[in-house]
């Protein structure tokens, strides 16, 4: 078994937007990758949560502009 097992407590990683409820941000956020992020966020149904983890996407304020 396991150390981490997370699916016993219903989290399922799934590879489409449109079936996630959180989205996890874990790089850094620049002009580069931003409309990438926007565009999966905009995906994403309602309601939805944003996790943005670590210094550089936490402070960057993109989620303002979202």
């Amino acid at each position: 078994m396991p150390l981490y097992d997370v699916e016993r407590l219903g989290i399922i990683n799934v590879g489409n937007p449109k079936h996630a409820d959180i989205f996890l941000v874990t790089g850094s956020v620049n002009e580069q990758n931003r409309e990438v992020i926007q565009n999966i966020y905009n995906q994403m149904p309602d309601p939805k949560v944003v996790v943005a983890v670590g210094y550089v996407p936490a402070p960057a304020g993109f989620l303002r502009v979202l």
